[in-house]
């Protein structure tokens, strides 16, 4: 399986189509399997299926044997008794109504054999029958059937058509018949019966399949791990599709994200080395300030990527008291610098214990999010609420699109972007909102994500309040 996945990932098609011709690959393998193990479970099935009647046999032999020969000769004689008595009367040879005589003459020993099965736990749940199915009177080159092969058999004991046929015999027994009283003439006849003992076995299917426990559950183990080999195969190699993916996507956003601050900071060195920009000094120093901006940008994009290769937070908050107030004034003024409205509403006046530069980052974040993937026109509101004197939520509402049930659980992921198919792709890496889980985590809060009911998107950050918050301050 190995060499066959390593020979499809070498081939030069699509991934989809290897990932077919694996799946095809797949499927043949597990069909010859299964098809081996079917025939294999046959096999044993029936191996099995004959050493268990075999068993029974012998155990019917040394149980029940006795039983049903002296059954057998009881009969035997009542039946030639009354064959000699209809040849000496002068009247036809027949066994018309000779089962009911079987019946008053074996009902003791079916009674006998039948409590003899029951003692056995491995007959307790089998009948046994014994059958004449063929009865003919020989005299000399004469032949009289009695009982044709194809007619009812007469029943010695259990029960009529049993499943399993244990073997047919042959028994034949001569006898004299003196036909004529006067001359004391003798005649003799040869009468031959086939019996058919037979065992009725209606659940022989669970002991059986008892038998063959570790060959089924061996089977049924080697399909379920080929399986599992199969799913982990095509796990990895989705996971693997999936890590080349992001990687390309971020490669190509990094490039998108650097090219812009480095081409204005190409642009602005030029500038700066004009002879102009060096005798004009106001111009010099707004060249200036404008490389830092580029810097700046630069340094924030390393730092983000930097981050985000960290799984779990790392230094302390610096926590103090704090007024929403002046933090949620500054996040208008971005808005408004965007061209856009922020309507603060609720506790806006309340004072927190958390690090103003760490909630500052979160909510421009945030920010910055709703302002990309919000039509222009639309407007923004942020609202802060108490929870119970122990948490406060600040919510985030837009009037966007809002983000599809099947992507929400992915929002906080690295590199996840939510896929668009109106105006393409907005630039950005994929890892804002990841960045923002683990900066409220530093301040010991959990950012949660809702749907409006207008359809837009609510991020709601909520935090420590109150004794708990004051307590770390």
């Amino acid at each position: 399986m190995a060499i066959l996945v390593n020979v499809l990932l070498s081939l030069t098609m699509r991934f989809p189509q290897k990932i077919a011709l694996l799946i095809c690959g797949c499927v043949l393998v597990l069909g010859v399997l299964c098809l081996i193990q079917y025939r294999l479970v046959r096999n044993t099935y029936r191996l099995e299926q004959a050493a268990y009647f075999r068993q029974v046999q012998q155990q019917l032999a040394t149980k029940s044997q006795a039983l049903s020969d002296s059954l057998n000769n009881r009969v035997m004689k009542a039946l030639l008794n009354k064959l000699q008595d209809q040849l000496e009367n002068g009247i036809r040879p027949s066994i018309a109504g000779f089962q009911q005589h079987i019946d008053q003459v074996a009902g003791n020993y079916r009674h006998l054999i039948g409590q003899t099965l029951l003692k056995d736990s491995l007959l307790r749940d089998i009948g046994f029958s014994l059958e004449y199915t063929k009865i003919v009177l020989y005299h000399g080159e004469s032949v009289d059937t009695l009982l044709r092969a194809d007619s009812t058999p007469l029943l010695l004991t259990g029960k009529r058509s049993s499943a399993f046929l244990i073997s047919e015999g042959k028994q034949q027994v001569g006898f004299p018949v003196k036909a004529d009283a006067a001359n004391r003439k003798t005649q003799f006849y040869r009468l031959a019966v086939w019996n058919r003992p037979g065992i009725n076995a209606t659940g022989w299917q669970k002991p059986v399949l008892k038998r063959m426990f570790a060959t089924l559950a061996g089977s049924a183990a080697l399909i379920a791990a080929l399986v599992l080999v199969f799913f982990l195969i095509f796990s990895a190699l989705l996971r693997q599709k999936k890590i080349a993916e992001v990687t390309a996507d971020f490669a190509n956003n990094m490039t998108h994200e650097l090219k812009t601050p480095l081409s204005a900071a190409a642009l602005v060195v030029k500038s700066l080395r004009t002879p102009d920009a060096k005798m004009d000094e106001e111009w010099f120093d707004e060249l200036l300030d404008q490389l830092d901006r580029q810097h700046g940008k630069i340094r924030r994009l390393m730092d983000s990527v930097l981050t985000s290769a960290l799984e779990k937070p790392i230094g302390i908050a610096q926590l103090r008291q704090t007024r929403l107030k002046t933090l949620l004034n500054d996040l208008a003024m971005l808005a408004n610098a965007a061209g856009r409205e922020l309507r603060l509403a609720g506790q806006t006046e309340a004072v927190i214990c958390t690090d103003p530069d760490l909630i500052t980052a979160i909510l421009s974040n945030l920010l910055d999010n709703a302002l990309k993937y919000t039509p222009p026109e639309s407007c923004l509101s942020l609202n802060i609420r108490l929870i119970q004197d122990q948490n406060i939520t600040i919510s985030l509402e837009d009037q966007g699109p809002g983000i599809e049930r099947k992507y929400q659980r992915y929002l906080f992921q690295k590199f996840f972007r939510v896929p668009r198919t109106d105006t393409g792709q907005i630039k950005g890496l994929g890892l804002g909102l990841y960045l923002c889980r683990i900066q409220v985590q530093q301040l010991g809060g959990k950012l949660t994500y809702e749907r409006s009911t207008s359809g837009g998107s609510i991020f709601n950050l909520i935090l420590p309040y109150g004794k708990i918050a004051d307590t770390a301050c």
